[in-house]
């Protein structure tokens, strides 16, 4: 879990917790952590190659790091570009995803966000969910689906979980409601593939 200054370029650390100690009431302390000069809004958990995968403010920059901490590499400029993601600041400026959650099912990397134009604060009315295959490697691939919007709702602006099967959207997090959304695995895969909400971009 990414713990940050709720800034552009702020401090932050990435703890992991004990499923164990996650007990009613209880006082939750971190088994590990360790601190990244940067905010990180979004980690990812590729669990069978034990590497973290952590999205910056406007995913400007993703970092890839062991489960020790250590840092494997950065993806800025033109490896985000090209994967779709990120709104370029100053003369990078780009229209792009900025990744507000994503996680790991198997090989494939899902992640759910926002697109952006350079230099606006305002978001557009596209609220997406991707999937990559090989996300480090150049010979990746990515498939995207713009989302609905329920009674005008952006469903990718917080929160994004995958289990048993179903994609679940948390985007009233910081708001009155908390109303879940959820949608079939199967039928965003049956959709990046056909795009009846949106449309697949090749890499």
């Amino acid at each position: 879990i990414p713990l940050a200054v709720s800034k552009r370029n702020g401090r932050s650390i990435v703890c992991a917790f004990k499923l164990a100690d996650l007990v009613a009431g209880g006082r939750l302390k971190a088994d590990f952590g360790f601190s990244v000069q940067d905010h990180i809004g979004a980690v990812a958990v590729a669990a069978d190659r034990q590497l973290l995968f952590g999205a910056s403010w406007d995913t400007e920059r993703v970092y890839v790091w062991d489960f020790q901490g250590r840092l494997q590499r950065t993806l800025t400029g033109a490896e985000l570009k090209a994967r779709g993601l990120g709104v370029g600041a100053g003369p990078e400026g780009r229209p792009g995803v900025a990744v507000q959650d994503w996680k790991f099912v198997g090989e494939r990397l899902f992640a759910s966000g926002l697109f952006r134009a350079p230099g606006s604060e305002a978001v557009t009315t596209e609220s997406r969910i991707f999937w990559f295959t090989g996300f480090l490697e150049p010979d990746f691939q990515r498939w995207t689906v713009t989302l609905p919007r329920p009674k005008g709702i952006m469903l990718a602006r917080e929160g994004m979980a995958v289990s048993d099967g179903k994609v679940g959207f948390l985007p009233e997090d910081l708001g009155g409601s908390n109303r879940m959304f959820r949608v079939s695995v199967p039928d965003l895969l049956q959709r990046g593939a056909a795009g009846p909400l949106g449309h697949t971009h090749p890499p």
